[in-house]
This record gives C-alpha cells, sequence and structure tokens, in this order.
C-alpha cells in the first residue's frame, strides 16, 4: 500500500487545498482524521500492491485511472465516521460530508495521515489564531 499511497501523496498540485483553506469544518476533520480508527483489509491491500499500479507513476495514469486507483485503495479502509464526529465536534452528517470532500479530494489518505500541504495550511491557521 505505501507505494500506492506514495503515488498521491507525493501530487503537488495545490487545486484541492481549496476545499481546505477558510473551512473551519474541512480543517478539524482533516486534524482529528490521524487520530481515528481506520480498519484496513490487509488481504485487498496485499492484492493492490501486488498488482501493476505501485509500479506506475502519477504523472503517467489519466486522471480516471487515477481515480479507480485511489477508489479501490479506499475500499480497503473502513473509517470509523462516529469517532471522527466525536474528535471533529461536528455532527455525523456534516462530519460524513466533509470526510467525503476531504477524502475525494485527496487531502487525507487511508493509511489515517494527511497531504503535506493540509498539515501546512492547518498549522498556519492555528499560529495565526493563537498570535491574535
Amino acid at each position: 500500500m505505501h507505494d500506492l499511497l506514495t503515488l498521491f501523496k507525493d501530487e503537488r498540485d495545490p487545486i484541492n487545498l481549496v476545499f481546505l483553506v477558510d473551512n473551519l469544518d474541512a480543517m478539524r476533520v482533516c486534524a482529528a482524521w490521524p487520530y481515528v480508527d481506520c480498519q484496513l483489509n490487509k488481504k485487498r491491500l496485499d492484492a493492490l500492491a501486488s498488482d501493476a499500479w505501485g509500479t506506475l507513476k502519477c504523472d503517467e495514469l489519466k486522471s480516471d485511472i487515477l481515480r479507480r486507483v485511489w477508489a479501490d485503495l479506499w475500499s480497503c479502509a473502513k473509517p470509523d465516521l462516529h469517532e471522527l464526529a466525536r474528535m471533529s465536534g461536528l455532527p455525523l452528517d456534516k462530519t460524513a460530508c466533509v470526510f467525503l470532500t476531504l477524502r475525494n479530494a485527496r487531502l487525507i489518505f487511508p493509511d489515517r495521515t494527511i497531504h503535506s500541504q493540509a498539515k501546512k495550511i492547518i498549522g498556519t491557521y492555528i499560529t495565526r489564531r493563537i498570535t491574535k
């Protein structure tokens, strides 16, 4: 799974960050994500990792194939949205909606990590709030 996730974690297109900037709900869900239980189907992940996906580079793939690989990765994950809602302080329905947005924007990953640029945005927001 590591190689497949690296494919997406190395993406440098900042356009998807628009879903996070100035969106406190999205920042809360994103910040809570690393601390939430997410069951991973190891057999399915191993099958994906042994597939040809792991040898491809992001710039070699067309967007429709990338979406399929991304969907395949997430099909191996079962996140605890109730726990995510509790940790983010948002209602479950709002949490689920924000979670799907962050997932589809590739700002959160099935291994409970978040995009490096998303971390910077959240860190900058917190620093500005503290220093006011």
